[in-house]
C-alpha cells in the first residue's frame, strides 16, 4: 500500500471534519477519506511521473490529483450524465490500476514532506472545524452558523450527486439545463451524496470546504518548496493560514480578508491551490525547458475556468506572460512585446460594450464600514475629481489587501537572486490592476465580481513568495516548531473568528435562523421523495436590488429546502431567471 503514514496524515483530519456534520459515523467518514486520498494521490503521482518529475512531492500530487479527478468527474456527470457515484467508482478503478502499474506503494516519502502534509492537515482542521459542524448546530438550534451561500452551494452539490435530483439538471429550475458556471470543485463532494444518503448542505460544509482548504495549503506548500526548499514550504503555509491577513490590521478593510474569503467561498481555495501548482510547473519549465511542463502549467491555469473563473482570468494570462518573458526572443525584442501587450489591453478596454466596473467597485470597497481610512476616497473625489481619485483608489486597493506584505515583498525581492520566474508576483499585481480597470459589470450587476474576487490569488502568491524567500536561511525545525505553536495558540479563536463577518452588513448573510418548520419539511421530502419528483414553494421574492430592499438575502425557502433535502425545486430565486432572460424568463 501507499505509505500509510501519508494517507493517514491526510485522511484523519478530513475524516474528522466530515464526521462533524453529524450525519455519518467516524469510522465511515475516515474510511471514505482514506479511499479518497488513495484515489487522489494515485492520479496525482501518475500525472507527475508522466511529466517526468522524479521524487515528486505528495503536496503537488494531491493538487494535481484533485484537478484531474474533478475535471474527469465533471465530464462524466455533466456531459455524459452518469451518476456521480458510478463515475467516481470508475475513476477509483482506474486510479487503482495506475497505482499498481506505477508501484506507488513503494513510493519513498521524504520526512520533511510528511511534516508539511501534517501541517496542511492541522491548519485545515484549525480553520474548518467550526463550519464543518454547522449542520449539527442547525439540527440542534435551528440556526446555520455559516455564510448563507453554503445553502446555494449545497443545492448545486445535490444536483450532481443526489439520486433525488437525477436528471433534473438545474436544482433551482427543475428540467432546465444548468447555466454555465465553474462547477468542477463540486464534483468530489457530490460523489459522497448517494453512499452516505446526505443532502447537499453537510457535503458543502464538511467535505467541499475541507477538501478545498487542504488543496490550497498543499499548493502553498509545493510553491514554497519550489522557491526555498522544505523551510519555504512551511513558511508559505504559515503565511496563508497562521498570520493575520490585512483585513485585521492596517487599513482594516475587512472586505479584503483572505481567510474570510476562502472560508466562505471554498471554490476560491481550490482555485488558489491549483494556480500555485501551475506556477510550480512553470518555474520548473523555466529551469529545464521541457515542453510538457509548460503544457501542464498552461492546462492547470486554463482548467481554472471550471474551478474559479475569477482566478482563471488572472492566472492564465500570467502563465503565458512569464513563459514569454523567459524566452531569449523576448530579451531581444522586449520593447516590441511590451508595446503589443499594451495595445491589446487598450483595444480590449475600447471594445467592451458593457459599463466598466471600476468606478462602482472603488466606491464600494473604499466606503466599507469600520475601515481605518473612512472618507478618504470620497474626499479625493470631491476635492480633485475622478482623474486623480480613481488612480489613487486603485493604488489604495493593494495595501488594503496585502497589508505588511506591501513592505516585505520589495525587501524579499531585493534579497532574492532573481530569475525570470521571480517576476510572477509583480506581474500578478500589474495584471490585477489592469483587470480592475478593464473589467465590465457582469450580468448579475455585481461590480465586484471580476474586480474584487481575484485578489485572493495575488495575496496568496505575494504572501507565499515573500515568506518563502525571507525564511530560506531559517532552520526547518524552528519553522515547524513556530507553526505548531501558532496552531495551538490560535485554536481557541479559530473557525468562528476567521469566518464570522467583520463588516456590519455581513451579519445579514451569516448565522441565520431557518424558517420554522422548514427543516422538518426537508426531512419529509428526503424520506418520502422519489427521483424525478420536485417541490414548489410560494411566495418567493423576486427582487434583485439588496440596497433597495433592507434585509434582502440571496436565498429563499426553495433554495434552503433543496440544500436540506436534495430534491430539485420547481423554481427558486426567480430573479436570477428574470435577469438571464430567454426561455428561463
Amino acid at each position: 500500500m501507499m505509505p500509510s503514514l501519508l494517507v493517514c496524515a491526510i485522511a484523519a483530519p478530513l475524516g474528522f471534519l466530515f464526521w462533524l456534520c453529524g450525519g455519518v459515523t467516524f469510522l465511515a467518514a475516515f474510511a471514505a477519506m482514506v479511499l479518497t486520498t488513495l484515489v487522489v494521490l494515485s492520479a496525482g503521482w501518475a500525472s507527475l511521473r508522466a511529466l517526468g518529475v522524479p521524487n515528486s512531492s505528495p503536496s503537488a500530487a494531491w493538487v494535481l490529483g484533485v484537478f484531474a479527478i474533478s475535471l474527469v468527474l465533471y465530464v462524466l456527470v455533466q456531459w455524459l450524465e452518469l451518476r456521480a457515484l458510478i463515475a467516481a467508482a470508475l475513476l477509483a478503478a482506474v486510479a487503482g490500476g495506475l497505482a499498481w502499474r506505477e508501484r506507488l506503494w513503494r513510493a519513498q516519502i521524504d520526512q520533511r514532506e510528511l511534516v508539511g502534509i501534517v501541517l496542511c492537515g492541522a491548519v485545515t482542521l484549525l480553520w474548518c472545524h467550526h463550519s464543518a459542524s454547522a449542520p449539527a448546530t442547525l439540527a440542534r438550534l435551528g440556526v446555520l452558523p455559516v455564510w448563507i451561500d453554503y445553502l446555494i452551494d449545497g443545492g448545486v452539490i445535490s444536483s450532481f450527486g443526489d439520486p433525488l435530483a437525477q436528471g433534473a439538471q438545474s436544482i433551482e429550475l427543475a428540467g432546465f439545463p444548468r447555466p454555465f458556471y465553474h462547477y468542477a470543485s463540486y464534483m468530489m463532494p457530490a460523489a459522497f451524496a448517494q453512499p452516505f444518503d446526505l443532502p447537499g448542505l453537510p457535503l458543502a460544509t464538511s467535505v467541499w470546504l475541507p477538501l478545498g482548504f487542504f488543496t490550497m495549503c498543499a499548493g502553498g506548500y509545493a510553491f514554497g518548496v519550489a522557491l526555498s526548499g522544505s523551510a519555504g514550504g512551511v513558511a508559505a503555509v504559515a503565511a496563508l493560514t497562521l498570520l493575520p491577513d490585512a483585513g485585521d490590521y492596517g487599513l482594516r478593510n475587512a472586505l479584503f480578508g483572505f481567510g474570510w474569503h476562502v472560508l466562505t467561498r471554498p471554490s476560491a481555495a481550490f482555485g488558489v491551490g491549483i494556480a500555485l501548482v501551475s506556477f510550480v510547473l512553470l518555474q520548473r519549465w523555466c529551469e529545464e525547458r521541457r515542453p510538457q511542463l509548460l503544457a501542464a502549467s498552461i492546462a492547470l491555469a486554463s482548467g481554472l475556468l471550471l474551478f474559479r473563473a475569477q482566478i482563471f482570468v488572472l492566472a492564465t494570462p500570467c502563465v503565458l506572460a512569464i513563459a514569454t518573458v523567459a524566452t531569449a526572443e523576448f530579451r531581444r525584442r522586449w520593447l516590441v512585446y511590451t508595446c503589443a501587450g499594451l495595445v491589446l489591453l487598450a483595444a480590449f478596454y475600447l471594445i467592451v460594450d458593457e459599463p466598466h466596473a471600476l468606478r462602482p467597485f472603488l466606491l464600494t470597497v473604499h466606503e466599507q464600514p469600520g475601515i481605518a481610512y473612512a472618507g478618504w476616497y470620497d474626499s479625493l473625489l470631491q476635492r480633485y475629481g475622478a482623474g486623480i481619485a480613481i488612480p489613487l483608489g486603485v493604488l489604495l486597493v493593494f495595501p488594503a489587501f496585502l497589508g505588511v506584505f506591501t513592505l516585505l515583498y520589495p525587501a524579499a525581492l531585493w534579497l532574492r537572486r532573481r530569475m525570470a520566474f521571480d517576476a510572477m508576483p509583480l506581474l500578478l499585481v500589474g495584471s490585477y490592476a489592469a483587470l480592475m480597470v478593464l473589467a465590465p459589470i457582469p450580468a448579475n450587476g455585481d461590480a465586484a465580481e471580476l474586480t474584487h474576487r481575484p485578489f485572493v490569488l495575488v495575496y496568496a502568491v505575494v504572501a507565499s513568495w515573500t515568506a518563502a524567500v525571507l525564511t530560506e536561511r531559517i532552520r526547518f525545525h524552528w519553522l515547524v516548531a513556530a507553526s505548531a505553536a501558532a496552531v495551538v495558540a490560535l485554536w481557541p479563536a479559530s473557525g468562528l473568528w476567521s469566518e464570522a463577518p467583520k463588516l456590519s452588513w455581513g451579519w445579514n448573510y451569516y448565522a441565520r435562523a431557518v424558517t420554522p418548520g422548514l427543516a422538518e419539511a426537508a426531512g419529509f421530502l428526503r424520506k418520502e421523495g422519489k427521483p424525478g419528483e420536485q417541490f414548489a414553494v410560494a411566495p418567493l421574492q423576486r427582487g434583485w436590488a439588496p440596497i433597495e430592499r433592507p434585509g434582502w438575502v440571496p436565498t429563499d425557502a426553495a433554495v434552503e429546502l433543496s440544500a436540506l433535502s436534495g430534491m430539485p425545486a420547481y423554481i427558486a430565486r426567480p430573479y436570477l431567471d428574470v435577469l438571464q432572460g430567454g426561455e428561463r424568463r
